[in-house]
């Protein structure tokens, strides 16, 4: 007498091969958060090209969203290669390197037009597209510098893009009129400049990975993370303005501490 049916083998079988299919698929979960990254980026430019930089921000936002996603599902499923690699750093170059390089080239061109700023050299309204190409040399330079597995040497790509997001919302929000003359295509390129200078500078800053929970260690990635809070419930997206100039301090700060422990120790 059988007892089991005699198909048993078929379903056994049938059952393997799905979960063979599920989790050969999900090795591909990284790649499509990837891949969503990378479309947040063409969105996003072309919004730019429509006049639409809020929106083009949201696009950042999101794609910064995946671009973290990515990395976790990754470590989560344990998927290595250098297929993901060169497909982040490709994502993150367009999102991350020429969507707000090409955002402020836009609003740098529609300053230039206003009467109030026509003696401004038309040079320097380019100055903003030199973003995407050193955003480009900074991903080449981490891709094979083996000195930043627990920390960044010079703005990390996410970091800049976030940071100038900050600016279609302070025209919007806190100058709209323009009044102030904080805003013209003269601090336009300043900020264009200072950015390509950190992407590629040899500056130790915070990387938010953490080893443990602890205050002792984690002090400045906490103050960061509580005053960059602070700033957007006050000011809102308008507060990521202050994001590299506190990261920056905090990156300092933290970078002497340890050396100041280590001679202590010695």
């Amino acid at each position: 007498m059988r007892l089991y049916p005699s198909n048993l083998g078929n379903h056994i079988e049938a059952a393997y091969n799905f979960l063979l299919y599920i989790c050969f698929g999900m090795k591909f979960i990284p790649h499509l958060l990837t891949s969503g990254n990378l479309f947040s980026g063409i969105l996003a430019l072309m919004f730019i090209s429509q006049g639409d930089f809020i929106y083009a921000t949201y696009c950042i936002f999101i794609a910064g969203l995946l671009d973290f996603l990515d990395g976790f599902a990754a470590r989560l499923l344990k998927v290595t290669g250098e297929f993901g690699k060169q497909l982040d750093s490709l994502a993150d170059v367009v999102t991350f390197g020429v969507v707000p390089g090409f955002m402020l080239f836009q609003i740098s061109r529609q300053l230039s037009a206003w009467p109030m700023n026509q003696e401004a050299p038309m040079l320097i309204v380019y100055f903003p597209l030199l973003i995407g190409v050193f955003s480009a040399l900074r991903l080449a330079k981490f891709n094979i510098d083996t000195r930043q597995s627990n920390s960044f040497l010079g703005l990390p790509v996410p970091a800049n893009a976030l940071w100038i997001s900050a600016v279609p919302y302070c025209i919007r929000d806190i100058d709209p009129g323009l009044e102030s003359g904080l805003i013209h295509p003269y601090s336009i390129a300043l900020l264009a400049l200072v950015s390509c200078f950190l992407l590629v500078s040899e500056i130790p800053l915070l990387s938010l990975k953490v080893k443990n929970l602890g205050i002792k260690d984690n002090w400045a990635k906490y103050l960061l993370l509580l005053t960059m809070g602070i700033s957007l419930l006050f000011f809102a997206f308008a507060g990521l303005l202050v994001l590299v100039p506190v990261y920056l301090i905090f990156s300092i700060i933290d970078n002497q501490m340890n050396k100041n422990e280590i001679h202590a120790g010695n």
